[in-house]
């Protein structure tokens, strides 16, 4: 997703309940995915979207940061480590916290 997509999903509000225990919350300059605490996806209006588990790396974290990513980009697991992968260029990218996509 993009800021504006998840902008219009606000429609005009502050929060959102997107799921258990997450929500879509607008902090003015930055839109996030907050999973309990944990801002999980955090979207700019440049356009940058940043990634944080928290220290997290469950498969619910795995599973909001999927769904909320942008194409073409997705989180997956390999023993025991996580990766973001861009399935278009192919690119694999070790994670980490507070990285950018």
């Amino acid at each position: 997703m993009t800021y504006e997509e998840v902008k219009e999903m606000l429609k005009g509000r502050n929060s959102k309940k997107i799921g258990n225990n997450t929500y879509l919350v607008d902090l003015e300059n930055r839109i996030v995915v907050r999973l309990h605490d944990t801002n999980v996806v955090t979207f700019y209006e440049d356009g940058k979207v940043k990634l944080n588990s928290g220290g997290w790396q469950t498969v619910t974290t795995k599973d909001r940061m999927n769904k909320y990513l942008p194409v073409p980009w997705k989180v997956f697991q390999e023993k025991f480590e996580w990766y973001l992968w861009n399935w278009k260029t192919k690119e694999k990218r070790e994670y980490q916290d507070n990285m950018f996509v």
